[in-house]
């Protein structure tokens, strides 16, 4: 039997009040190593603020017709969209290519999947949310 690539579980950042679908409007990678994606309402007029994610393991950036798997295994993505997974496919890759140096440690994939473009994180630390 297949294994599902991903279980997700919706996820709420501490202080976002939004609870409606939302867009990226910037994903920006910093020197320090740091990835902060802008957040804005699905109809685009509205700031909603931003996720920073301080050390994050992996960053994949994809448009969302290239999660096939996720889409064929019966995922479907309705109204808010911001997600959590313990256990994934992502999850699984990082274990296998640093020859099991995450597997101790807490990690979670993070995702935040729109109608063109999906952000997934592996982090070990909660990010943070600051509101514009």
């Amino acid at each position: 039997m297949d294994q599902k690539p991903i279980e997700l579980t919706t996820w709420r950042p501490s202080g976002l009040q939004y609870l409606a679908a939302l867009d990226i409007l910037e994903i920006t990678h910093h020197p320090d190593g740091s990835c902060v994606i802008q957040l804005v309402s699905a109809d685009a007029k509205t700031s909603v603020g931003a996720v920073r994610f301080e050390s994050p393991l992996a960053t994949r950036v994809t448009d969302q017709g290239n999660l096939g798997d996720y889409w064929s295994s019966g995922i479907r993505i309705t109204g808010y969209n911001l997600f959590v997974a313990e256990k994934s496919d992502f999850l699984d890759w990082l274990e296998r290519s640093s020859s099991g140096v995450h597997r101790s440690r807490e990690v979670k994939h993070y995702a935040i999947f729109t109608e063109d473009i999906c952000v997934e994180i592996l982090s070990r630390a909660v990010p943070l949310f600051a509101q514009r």
